[in-house]
C-alpha cells in the first residue's frame, strides 16, 4: 500500500470528558491539499484546483460527503516497527457506523477507527514471548549430535567405498580373468579332442574297406565273421562321430549335461 503525505501533525495532547471524567488522546493536523492535487491527473487537476478556490461551505460540503458517504476515516497506523514511528492515516471504511460530528465547530473533529498498533504491538509480544520459550540450547546440543552421527555415517560409507575399491575389484577382476582363460582352455581340448575322434573314425573306415577287399577272401570260412565284428566297429565309431559333432555344437553339454533338442 502506497501512503501520500498530505499534511502533518502539528499537536498532540489529550482531552477530557467532564461527564464521564475519560481522558483521550488528540492530535491537531494541518492539510496540505495542493499535495495530493498535484498527483491527481491532468483531466482531474482542474477540478482539485477547484476546491482550493471554492467556499469554506463548499468544501465542508466536500468532506462531509467523504466522511458520510464513503466511510472516510482517520487511523494511527505504525510508520517504522524499529523505531516506533507513527503516522495518522485517512482511509475508506464503508463498514464503519455513521457518524456524529458537529460541522459548525472550528477547528472540526473528524471521526476516528481503532488503530491496528495495538494489535500488532500483542502480536509481536506474543511471537518473541514463544521465541524465548523455545529450549535453543537442548535443540543446539541434539542438532550437534546430530551432525556428528551424519559425520560418522559419511566416514563409514566412505571406508565402505574405498575397500570395495581396492579389495572386492581386483579379486573380481581376478575372477573374471581366471573364468575367461578357463573358458579359453576348454574350448581348445574339447577342438583337439574332436580331431582324435574324426581321425579314429576315418582311420576305422579305411580298415573295414582293406580288411574286406584283401584279407578275407570271397570263399574263405571267416568271412561272415569278420564282415560282422567291422561292421560292429563302423557303427561304434558313427556313435562316436555323431558324439563328437553333438558336442562341437554344443560344447556346454560337458558341463551342463544333454538337453533335448527339437526334432
Amino acid at each position: 500500500m502506497y501512503n501520500l503525505p498530505a499534511g502533518e501533525v502539528v499537536e498532540v495532547g489529550l482531552d477530557l470528558n467532564p461527564a464521564t471524567m475519560a481522558m483521550r488522546p488528540r492530535a491537531h493536523i494541518s492539510f496540505y491539499p495542493e499535495r495530493l492535487i498535484a498527483r491527481l491527473s491532468p483531466e482531474t487537476q482542474a477540478a482539485g484546483k477547484a476546491m482550493t478556490t471554492a467556499s469554506h461551505e463548499d468544501r465542508i460540503k466536500f468532506l462531509r460527503r467523504a466522511v458520510e458517504e464513503r466511510g472516510m476515516r482517520a487511523q494511527l497506523r505504525s510508520g517504522n516497527l524499529l523505531t516506533g514511528q507513527l503516522f495518522v492515516a485517512f482511509d475508506h471504511f464503508p463498514d464503519a457506523p455513521k457518524p456524529k460530528i458537529d460541522w459548525t465547530k472550528d477547528p472540526l473533529e473528524l471521526p476516528v477507527v481503532p488503530s491496528t498498533v495495538t494489535d500488532l504491538e500483542n502480536k509481536l509480544a506474543g511471537i518473541l514471548h514463544k521465541l524465548d520459550n523455545l529450549p535453543f540450547e537442548a535443540i543446539g546440543r541434539d542438532l550437534q549430535k546430530d551432525l556428528v552421527a551424519l559425520g560418522q555415517t559419511l566416514d563409514g560409507t566412505n571406508k565402505l567405498l574405498s575397500d570395495i575399491d581396492t579389495g572386492l575389484m581386483p579379486g573380481l577382476r581376478t575372477t573374471v580373468e581366471g573364468a575367461n582363460r578357463l573358458v579359453g582352455n576348454v574350448d581348445a581340448d574339447l577342438k583337439t579332442t574332436l580331431e582324435e575322434l574324426r581321425r579314429a573314425i576315418a582311420s576305422a573306415d579305411q580298415v573295414l574297406k582293406s580288411t574286406d577287399a584283401t584279407l578275407v577272401g570271397a570263399n574263405a570260412p571267416a568271412q561272415q565273421e569278420i564282415r560282422d565284428a567291422l561292421q560292429e566297429i563302423v557303427r561304434a565309431a558313427r556313435s562316436v562321430r555323431v558324439l563328437a559333432d553333438y558336442l562341437e555344437r554344443h560344447p556346454e553339454s560337458l558341463i551342463r549335461g544333454k538337453t533335448g533338442e527339437p526334432k
